[in-house]
């Protein structure tokens, strides 16, 4: 991975983070932020498996305290003219190990946001940010869209 894709990475968190606060919901950071790779690196980790699992934990944990709700957020940068071939394999890491943990997808065009779900032994759903279980506003969407044109193209 290059250092700007890793700076695209975090600022896509980072709005996903703000967006989500501000839409009333709690947010706890919850990643793995490079862990994986430093263990990899002084040879701590030689299990596949093991390095596999700590790869593909949700980077946050968000909770609804109305609906006392907890949900397990994995995000994905998907960059302007990329194939988004990943994303599907992303998504399937993520469900391996982490089965109720959703993949929220931030794009520099719209839709800006969408949520990709995967449920043992159902098909990929695609959920517009305003339609699924985290519920956030057009306006929400809109303005923080913006900001992942603005901060991510």
């Amino acid at each position: 991975m290059n250092a700007e894709s890793i700076i695209k990475g975090r600022m896509a968190g980072l709005i996903v983070s703000l967006m989500l606060q501000e839409a009333g919901y709690s947010v706890f950071r919850y990643g793995y932020e490079g862990i994986p790779e430093t263990l990899a690196q002084i040879g701590t980790l030689k299990k596949k498996n093991t390095l596999n699992l700590l790869a593909s934990t949700p980077h946050f944990v968000v909770t609804d305290k109305k609906r006392e709700e907890v949900f397990l957020v994995g995000i994905k940068f998907q960059a302007e003219g990329a194939s988004g071939r990943s994303i599907p394999w992303g998504l399937a890491e993520l469900v391996k190990f982490w089965p109720y943990a959703d993949l929220l997808v931030v794009r520099t065009v719209a839709p800006f946001f969408f949520v990709l779900q995967q449920k043992e032994g159902c098909a990929i759903k695609t959920i517009p940010l305003n339609e699924g279980v985290l519920k956030v506003s057009s306006e929400l969407i809109k303005k923080y869209g913006q900001l992942a044109r603005k901060f991510l193209a």
